[in-house]
C-alpha cells in the first residue's frame, strides 16, 4: 500500500493589474479575473514611456533549470515534505538600498521628474519565474511591475510594503521576465530593494500535476466545491486557500477566534510550512474554484482548471505558532483579505470525542478547489507512523471516504465536524483515487491547543484570546467592513517634526474606533480610539509604513497604510580616518598609558545621516565591562558638536584620567553612545549601521580601546580637570517628547563620589506601563549604572525586586539638564533631559515595605509662592486588583494634609518608541488621600480602571514608608 504525504503545489495564475476599468486594489491583494472578462493590464513604465530594452548586461542569468531531473528527484524526496513547484536560484547581488551603492539594474531619469529602474531576469529551461526580496520598501509615489510577455503583475506600491521588510511576488509564466519600479526622481535615494531569489518553475503548473504522471490534474475521483455536496458548505469553501512558498505548496484554511474580530488567521500543517522566512514569502491564492460541476470519473473531472478567476494575495503572514506532534501551524497574515473573496472564519472543536462524518475541503494535486466526505467514525491515533506517512503523533484517522479523497497537495487543509468545527489538519496518508480504501491522518487541534507550553507551540494564546477556556467555537462570516483612508502631513519629515496622522472612514455601521499603528511593528501604538487624528514625533531615523485599524459599531474592520520617511542626522566615527595617537596631557611623555596620566584623544566624527544636525552633543562614556568607573574620569563626557551638513565632518577632543589605582595591564574602553541635539538623541551612526525602520540598534562605537602599560612606570598623580555640575533632585523629562521621565536624587557619601538614584517611568511597546532604576556613583559628570527593572504582568508577590536588563547613563550637561542613554534588549537610545518645572518645590519618595516593587513621587510646587499651600503633583507605580501595572497620576492645586486628590490614567511613552500625545486617552478615575495625623504617613485611594483592562486599587489606610524627603 503506498503511503502518500499531503504536499502540495499551486497552478500557474495569471494576474492582471491593478488599473483600468473594473479593477482594484485591495492593500497587498491582485484580483485575477476569469476568462472572457475584458480588461486591460496596466502600462508598465516601458510600454507607458515607449522604452528600448535594457542593454544585455544588465540582465541577471541565474543557473538554468533541468525540469526533467528535477522531477526525477522528487519520485525520491522524503514525502514528509511539501511537493515542490520550482528550485531556487539566487539573484546575485541585486541592491537598490540607501546609503548602499546599487548594484544590478539599469536606471533611467524620465520626462516630467519620473524615473525608472529595470532589471531583466532569465531562467533556461524554466516554466515559470516568482520572486523574493530580501528587502523591499516603496517610498512614496513608488510603482513596482513583474512584466513577462505581456503578463503583468502590479502595480504594487507603498501601501504593499510588507511589516517584515521581505516580499514574495506570485508566479508569471515563462523563463523571462523584467522587474520595473516607476518612481519620482525625488524618492530615489529612499527605494530600498534588495532581490534575494529566483524560483524557477519546472513544471508548466497549467498542465503538469502529477509526479507520476505529469499531464493530469487532481484524480478523477475529486469533487468539485461547486457540484451539490457543497451546498452546506459555502461558508466554509470561502475559508480554504492554496498556500505557496519559496517553491512549494500546502493547502490552508482561515480560522475564528474567540474574540470574533476576523482576525486573518491562517491554519495549516507543520510539516507544510513552519519558520518566519515561510511566513514572509507566503502568496496566498483565493477562490481557486470550478466554474462547473464536473461528472466524477470523467476525463474532464481529472484535467487541471484555468486559473484565470484565482486571487493572489501578497504581504506574507507572521507566524504565530507551530507544534510537530499535532502537525500543527498557525499564521496572521498581514493584511486582510480582500472582499471580493468573501472570507469566511472557520469555527473549532478541540474536545476529543470520536465524531462520524467529517468533511475535508482541499486543494489536491495544487488544483482547483475539492470537497471529500469520511466514511465512518473518526477516531484518536497516537500511532508513530513515520515522517513518509503521517508526520507527528498526535492525529486523527480517517478509516477511508465515502465521496472524494485527497492527494498531495491536500496536506494542511482541515478536517471539519458536522457541526462545522475543524478538528484536525491534515498531515498525511494512503488516501486517493487509486486507493479508495485507504486511511487518513489529520493532526488534532486538541493536541496543538497547549503545544509545547509555549506560546510559540500553543493555539490556545491565539485562538481564544479572551483566556476563557472555551472548547468549542462557531466560524464567523464577512462582514460589510467600512472604507478607509489614510493620510500623512508630511510624508517625508525631517527628526523632531510633527507629524499628523489623520484616517477618514466611511460606511460600515458608523460609531468608528482607531487604531493606529505608527512604527510598523504590529502594536497599536493610539492610546484614545475615538482618535481619527494623532500627532507623532520620531525619535530617529525611519523608513516604514504607518497604518490604520478602523473598527465600526457591529466590529466590521478594514485597514490602510502609507508609506513615511523621517531624514535624522546620524554622527558617528569617520571612516576611513585613523584617529591620530592620542597625546599626553599630564606625565611622562614616551607614548605609554600609565597610572596617574592624563591624556586626550582626537575623534574625527562624521554626520552620515539624511539631514544636517544642529548644534549639540557628542556623548561618551566608559564602557563599565572593562576598567572600574572609579579608576577612569572622562572629563568630557558631553563634547560640544557644531552644526553638521550630511557628509561633513568635526574633530573633538576627548580627555580622559587614568587613577593612580589603576592596576598595570588594565583594559579600558571608552564608547561613543551617540549625539543629541534639539531635534533629539541620535545612536552612533555609519553607513553600515543604519536600522531600516524606528531607533537603530547599534551597539556603542568603540573609540578608545586601550590597555594601562603592562610594566607601569613610577606613578604621577595629575587629577582629572574637571568643574563638577550638581542637579537639583526633582523629575526631569525630554520636552519634546513628554509622557515618560525621570526622577532623580544624589545623595553625598562622604569623600567619596554622590550616590545617585533615578526612577525612569516609561513603558512598553504597547504604551503599558513598566519603570527601570538607575544606581550608581556620579563619578565625575556621569553617571554609569547599571539599568534595573519592576515590572510585574501576573498578580504579584510581594516583595518584588528589579532586575538588571541593560545599561544606561546620566551625562551631565550643566546645572539644569543631562542626557539620558540607554541600552537594552530591543531599545537604544537616549534624550535630552530637563526640569520638569522650575518653581521652587520640594519631593517626596514613598513605598510600603512589605509590599516592595510599587511606590510614589511627590512634588509639591509653591506655585502660590511661599507660605501659601503647594500644588501637588504625584505620580504612582503601582498594581491592580489584577495585578496589572498602571501608572496614574494625582493633583492638588492647594494641597494640606488629608486633601483629596483627583487621579487620572496614563498611557507613558516607551523607550525609543514614536512619540504620540501622551495626554489623549487620559481620564479621571478616583482619588488618593495622604493621613499623617497619626504620626506615620498613610495613604487611601478609591480608584477603577476602565477598559478595555479594567481593574481596581481600593485601599485603606496603607502605611507610607519615606525613602526620601527633600527639604
Amino acid at each position: 500500500m503506498t503511503m502518500l504525504h499531503r504536499s502540495a503545489r499551486v497552478p500557474l495564475l495569471r494576474l492582471i493589474g491593478l488599473s483600468g476599468i473594473g479593477l482594484q486594489s485591495i492593500g497587498s491583494v491582485a484580483l485575477l479575473f476569469a476568462a472572457g472578462v475584458a480588461c486591460a493590464a496596466p502600462a508598465t513604465p516601458s510600454a507607458r514611456f515607449a522604452l528600448p530594452a535594457p542593454a544585455a548586461r544588465y540582465t541577471i542569468e541565474p543557473a538554468a533549470v533541468d525540469a526533467s531531473a528535477e522531477l526525477r528527484a522528487d519520485v525520491g524526496r522524503p514525502k514528509s515534505l511539501p511537493l515542490r513547484y520550482a528550485v531556487e536560484r539566487q539573484a546575485g547581488v541585486v541592491r537598490m538600498r540607501p546609503h548602499v551603492a546599487a548594484a544590478g539594474g539599469e536606471w533611467r531619469d524620465l520626462a516630467g521628474g519620473m524615473a525608472v529602474w529595470r532589471i531583466p531576469v532569465h531562467v533556461a529551461g524554466a516554466m515559470s519565474l516568482d520572486f523574493t526580496f530580501s528587502r523591499f520598501f516603496l517610498p512614496p509615489g513608488a510603482q513596482l511591475f513583474v512584466d513577462a510577455d505581456g503578463e503583468t503583475l502590479g502595480p504594487y506600491g507603498a501601501a504593499d510594503n510588507p511589516r517584515s521588510r521581505r516580499f514574495a511576488t506570485p508566479l508569471v509564466r515563462g523563463n523571462r521576465a523584467q522587474i520595473e519600479v516607476l518612481l519620482p526622481q525625488a524618492m530615489k535615494p529612499f527605494l530600498d530593494l534588495e532581490l534575494e531569489s529566483v524560483f524557477a518553475g519546472y513544471r508548466d503548473l497549467l498542465v503538469a500535476k502529477s509526479v507520476a504522471n505529469p499531464q493530469n490534474g487532481s484524480g478523477t475521483c475529486n469533487i468539485d466545491t461547486i457540484c451539490s455536496q457543497g451546498d452546506a458548505w459555502r461558508s466554509e469553501i470561502n475559508a480554504v486557500a492554496v498556500l505557496a512558498s519559496r517553491g512549494s505548496y500546502c493547502s490552508g484554511q482561515l480560522v475564528n477566534n474567540t474574540a470574533g474580530d476576523r482576525d486573518p488567521l491562517l491554519l495549516t500543517a507543520h510539516h507544510c510550512f513552519s519558520s518566519t522566512d515561510a511566513g514572509d514569502s507566503l502568496v496566498v491564492y483565493w477562490k481557486y474554484e470550478s466554474p462547473t460541476c464536473r461528472v466524477v470519473g470523467s476525463a474532464d473531472n481529472g484535467s487541471p482548471v484555468p486559473s484565470a478567476s484565482a486571487i493572489a494575495q501578497t504581504g506574507g503572514a507572521s507566524l504565530l505558532a507551530t507544534q510537530t506532534n499535532a502537525d500543527v501551524t498557525l499564521f496572521r497574515l498581514h493584511a486582510p483579505p480582500p472582499a471580493v473573496v468573501n472570507p469566511y472564519y472557520v469555527g473549532w472543536d478541540r474536545t476529543e470525542a470520536a465524531f462520524s462524518g467529517g468533511v475535508v475541503m482541499h486543494h489536491p494535486e495544487a488544483d482547483a478547489k475539492r470537497i471529500s466526505f469520511a466514511a465512518g467514525a473518526v477516531v484518536i491515533d497516537d500511532t508513530d507512523y513515520g515522517q513518509d506517512v503521517a508526520p507527528g503523533l498526535n492525529h486523527w484517522r480517517v478509516d477511508h471516504y465515502d465521496q472524494g479523497t485527497t492527494e498531495p497537495g491536500s496536506s494542511g487543509s482541515a478536517l471539519l465536524d458536522l457541526a462545522h468545527h475543524v478538528r484536525g489538519v491534515l498531515s498525511g496518508g494512503a488516501a486517493d483515487c487509486e486507493t479508495p480504501a485507504g486511511d487518513d491522518f489529520y493532526g488534532r487541534l486538541s493536541s496543538a491547543w497547549q503545544g509545547d507550553g509555549t506560546r510559540a507551540t500553543r493555539l490556545s494564546d491565539w485562538l481564544d484570546p479572551k483566556g476563557g477556556s472555551a472548547t468549542v467555537l462557531d466560524g464567523i462570516g464577512s462582514c460589510s467592513a467600512p472604507s478607509v483612508s489614510l493620510a500623512l502631513s508630511p510624508s517625508v519629515a525631517t527628526i523632531g517634526d510633527r507629524i499628523t496622522i489623520s484616517a477618514v472612514a466611511t460606511g460600515g455601521s458608523g460609531g468608528y474606533s482607531y487604531a493606529f499603528d505608527v512604527d510598523d511593528d504590529g502594536v497599536v501604538d493610539s492610546t484614545d480610539p475615538t482618535q481619527a487624528s494623532i500627532p507623532a514625533v520620531y525619535s530617529g531615523s525611519y523608513q516604514g509604513n504607518v497604518s490604520i485599524r478602523v473598527t465600526d459599531s457591529s466590529g466590521c474592520s478594514a485597514t490602510a497604510s502609507q508609506a513615511l520617511i523621517v531624514q535624522a542626522p546620524a554622527i558617528g566615527l569617520a571612516s576611513g580616518i585613523a584617529l591620530p595617537a592620542p597625546v599626553t596631557l599630564c606625565g611622562s611623555t614616551d607614548g605609554s598609558i600609565d597610572p596617574g596620566q592624563r591624556w586626550r584623544q582626537q575623534v574625527v566624527l562624521m554626520n552620515y545621516g539624511d539631514t544636517a544636525s544642529q548644534p549639540g552633543y557628542a556623548i561618551f562614556a566608559q564602557d563599565p565591562g572593562t576598567l572600574g568607573q572609579s579608576l577612569l574620569t572622562l572629563e568630557t563626557p558631553a563634547v560640544a558638536l557644531p552644526a553638521l551638513a550630511p557628509g561633513a565632518t568635526t574633530t573633538v577632543a576627548l580627555d580622559y584620567a587614568i587613577d593612580t589605582a589603576t592596576t598595570c595591564g588594565a583594559r579600558f574602553r571608552i564608547n561613543l553612545l551617540g549625539a543629541t541635539d534639539a531635534t533629539g538623541f541620535q545612536p552612533p551612526g555609519n553607513a553600515g549601521q543604519f536600522g531600516f525602520v524606528g531607533v537603530a540598534q547599534a551597539a556603542p562605537v568603540g573609540v578608545v580601546d586601550r590597555v594601562v602599560e603592562t610594566t607601569c612606570a613610577p606613578v604621577t598623580n595629575c587629577p582629572a580637570q574637571i568643574s563638577k555640575l550638581r542637579l537639583d533632585p526633582g523629575a526631569y523629562y525630554d520636552p519634546l517628547r513628554p509622557g515618560t521621565g525621570m526622577t532623580q536624587i544624589t545623595l553625598p557619601q562622604g569623600n567619596a563620589d554622590p550616590l545617585f538614584f533615578g526612577l525612569w517611568f516609561a513603558g512598553d511597546a504597547a504604551r503599558l506601563p513598566t519603570w527601570y532604576q538607575l544606581q550608581a556613583a556620579l563619578h565625575g559628570n556621569q553617571v554609569n549604572s547599571p539599568l534595573f527593572q519592576t515590572h510585574q504582568t501576573q498578580p504579584p508577590t510581594w516583595p518584588q525586586k528589579p532586575v538588571s536588563i541593560g545599561a544606561a547613563q546620566v551625562t551631565l550637561v550643566d546645572a539644569d539638564k543631562f542626557v539620558f542613554s540607554w541600552n537594552f534588549p530591543g531599545s537604544y537610545g537616549g534624550a535630552l533631559y530637563v526640569p520638569v518645572t522650575g518653581v521652587a518645590s520640594s519631593i517626596r519618595i514613598w513605598n510600603n515595605t512589605t509590599e516592595s516593587g510599587w511606590g510614589i513621587y511627590d512634588q509639591l510646587a509653591q506655585v502660590a509662592g511661599p507660605g501659601a499651600p503647594p500644588l501637588i503633583a504625584s505620580l504612582v507605580y503601582l498594581y491592580d486588583g489584577n495585578g496589572v501595572p498602571r501608572w496614574v497620576q494625582g493633583n492638588n492645586p492647594s494641597y494640606t494634609d488629608g486633601a483629596t486628590q483627583d487621579v487620572a490614567f496614563v498611557r507613558p511613552t516607551c523607550p525609543g518608541c514614536i512619540w504620540l500625545d501622551s495626554k489623549a486617552g487620559q481620564r479621571s478615575i478616583g482619588t488618593m488621600v495622604y493621613d499623617s495625623s497619626s504620626g506615620t504617613a498613610k495613604i487611601s485611594t478609591n480608584i477603577t480602571f476602565p477598559a478595555p483592562i479594567p481593574g481596581t486599587w481600593v485601599r485603606s489606610q496603607l502605611p507610607l514608608n519615606a525613602l526620601y524627603l527633600s527639604q
